[in-house]
């Protein structure tokens, strides 16, 4: 029988296993260039972030809003 701790590690070397053979299949029958996958994840994952941040109440830090004075200062330098 065994212990929980080679259990854990049994089924963390499986996920592991899985996940870079999906890679791997994944990279060698995608249909797009690796240039049009690599920009479709790229705004996916920005997309992600940004409903993400949109989500939590995040608010990012643009120019604009670097320039507008926090409540109660009259001035930005």
């Amino acid at each position: 029988m065994e212990t929980p701790r080679n259990n854990t590690a049994t089924l963390i070397t499986v996920a592991l296993a899985g996940a870079a053979a999906g890679a791997i299949l994944g990279i060698l029958f995608a249909p797009d260039k690796g240039s049009v996958t690599r920009g479709n994840l790229t705004g996916r994952a920005r997309q992600l972030a940004g409903n993400l941040t949109e989500s939590l109440g995040i608010r990012r830090h643009t120019e604009e809003h670097a320039k507008t004075p926090a409540p109660g200062v009259d001035h930005v330098l």
